[in-house]
């Protein structure tokens, strides 16, 4: 069977014979690149620098720092931040503030690029803009805007605390005035002042149990989540030591894989250790949860049997000095816990502001002197390579569908023949009387010349 090879010395007569397509289709791809660069308008980017940096609680001394993937995870999602409709419509609204017309939030958020640093947790953002004034106004504000917005976003959390806690604040107030207006027409009604000292004794003790179960209260719910989602467990020497150990073995799981497949032994050893360790932090995550929803229900026990004997002892006290013990009682606790809310408003009003947002601005915008787009280079580079391969492909399919023979080498080749002797080709489609009437006077001399040879012979 005969098989036809393309060698490299064929492929470059075939090019050497077709030159004129892939010249022809180069030159035509890189034309059209410079007319498509001439035609873009020109535009200037404008680019500030930050460093991210990776959230960390307030167990961070104790527990394992984050690893490379954490870093780039937290970097791509501020990445995304950047091109949200929350970041980019603002921007629109100043850029184009008295423009008729406005760009699409679709159209901006092409404009607008985050880039991350390779090997680093930095973050480059650029904007293009059509004058270098316009780029930096519009990196400057894309900065600003790209901080409010993750400011808006850390202290979402702490937001709806404190909205939580303003409102416990304000039903707080309600039953404090509640109780002290109670407290104010018992005392006119029974012209009744003070208690005695056995009696106050008793309210500030039944204050102090009031406090116990409500903090009691508090702890067996924080218990009962934490048996549900161990992950809001405190972390102990204990857990610490596990999670140090499952971070590392991560890490090393994660170098095995660039270089093993998750068949390989050691994979799967390091797999079966990582899953153990997995089992032993989650049932001290669960030995904890359970303890201190033992230890809560405790606690509430004994507090229900204090109540129990203090009730018993309310009973032996007169009725009206029974009844003013009561109302000192809620007033008193009612101003405890509005006091008590009222300071954790306070906190949770200073921890949402003071809430940081874990981003550091390493360079603000400059004034750029060069023009970011057109890029005549690389349109010029990307429209030669798809002229040239464009061109070759083209000139290999002429070639290819096109069978001439016209060379020695092409009878060769096809047929399969030796070639004796080859006739030189005359054009005679421009002047053909012309060539012949030139060549008609050497045909005697050519006749003489052959019958002098023959005599000779």
């Amino acid at each position: 069977m005969y098989e036809e090879k393309l060698e490299m010395r064929t492929l470059a007569t075939i090019i050497g014979r077709r030159h004129k397509i892939v010249w022809g289709i180069l030159g035509t791809a890189i034309i059209a690149a410079l007319l498509f660069s001439f035609l873009q308008p020109r535009q200037y980017e404008g680019t500030v620098s930050i460093r991210v940096q990776y959230p960390l609680g307030l167990n961070c001394k104790l527990s394992a720092l984050p690893s490379d993937q954490m870093i780039t995870q937290q970097i791509m999602t501020y990445a995304e931040i950047v091109k949200s409709r929350a970041v980019v419509q603002p921007i629109i609204d100043y850029l184009y503030a008295d423009a008729e017309e406005k760009p699409l939030y679709e159209d901006m958020a092409k404009q607008i690029d985050a880039k991350p640093v390779r090997g680093t947790d930095m973050l480059v953002l650029s904007i293009l803009a059509g004058t270098p004034e316009d780029a930096q106004k519009a990196a400057d504000f894309l900065l600003t805007t790209f901080n409010a917005k993750l400011t808006d976003i850390v202290r979402l959390q702490g937001k709806e605390s404190r909205v939580f806690i303003g409102s416990r604040l304000e039903e707080a107030k309600k039953e404090l005035d509640k109780t002290e207006e109670a407290l104010v027409d018992f005392k006119s009604k029974n012209q009744t002042v003070s208690i005695s000292e056995q009696t106050r004794t008793f309210v500030e003790r039944q204050a102090n149990l009031r406090r116990l179960a409500v903090d009691n209260q508090l702890a067996l719910e924080k218990a009962w989540a934490q048996v549900r989602s161990p992950a809001l467990i405190t972390d102990t020497p204990t857990i610490t030591n596990y999670k140090s150990r499952l971070a590392d073995q991560e890490a090393e799981l994660a170098a095995l894989l660039k270089n093993h497949t998750e068949k390989h032994p050691k994979v799967k050893t390091l797999q079966a250790a990582m899953a153990e360790t997995k089992a032993k932090l989650n049932e001290e995550l669960k030995r904890v949860a359970q303890g201190e929803l033992a230890l809560g229900q405790t606690q509430r026990a004994t507090i229900a049997r204090l109540n129990s004997q203090d009730e018993q002892e309310m009973a032996m006290l007169p009725a009206k000095e029974q009844g003013l013990a009561r109302l000192m009682l809620n007033y008193t606790v009612a101003q405890e816990l509005y006091v008590m809310l009222a300071k954790r408003y306070e906190d949770a009003r200073i921890s949402e502001v003071m809430q940081p947002t874990n981003v550091q601005i390493v360079d603000v915008a400059a004034l750029p002197e060069k023009t970011a787009r057109p890029r005549w280079l690389l349109n010029l580079a990307i429209a030669g390579l798809i002229g040239l391969f464009a061109g070759l492909s083209s000139a290999f399919l002429v070639d290819y569908f096109r069978k001439t023979i016209d060379t020695a080498e092409d009878v060769k080749s096809y047929l399969g023949l030796r070639v004796i002797g080859s006739i030189p080709s005359y054009s005679l489609k421009n002047e053909p009387e012309k060539a012949w009437s030139k060549f008609t006077p050497k045909i005697p001399q050519v006749v003489k010349s052959a019958e002098a040879k023959s005599q000779e012979g």
